[in-house]
């Protein structure tokens, strides 16, 4: 996640969540790491090189969780802003 102040939020929404938070790290992403990113995000090509400036301007903090359905639950907090907002299956 992009250090830009709201990290510390994101972890206390994910610790609400019952996250467990296994280890922080704060550094600059790599060329590829930032690529790879990109290409997992779905980022348009008339965009990238923004998203890559954006991405090298300053640090940011990755953040290992584990929890048991940590997949299923972090697209769920992640994507609560969707068109059809947060979802849950009773």
């Amino acid at each position: 996640m992009v250090k830009n102040g709201l990290n510390d939020f994101l972890v206390q929404i994910l610790r609400i969540n019952d996250f467990i938070i296994l280890k922080r790290r704060i550094r600059k992403l790599t060329q590829s790491e930032i690529v790879y990113l990109a290409d997992k995000e779905g980022i348009s090509d008339d965009k990238c090189e923004t998203y890559y400036n954006m991405m090298m301007d300053s640090e940011v903090e990755i953040v290992a969780v584990s929890k048991m359905g940590a997949t299923y639950d972090m697209k769920t907090l992640v994507h609560g802003c969707a068109p059809l907002g947060r979802r849950r299956i009773a």
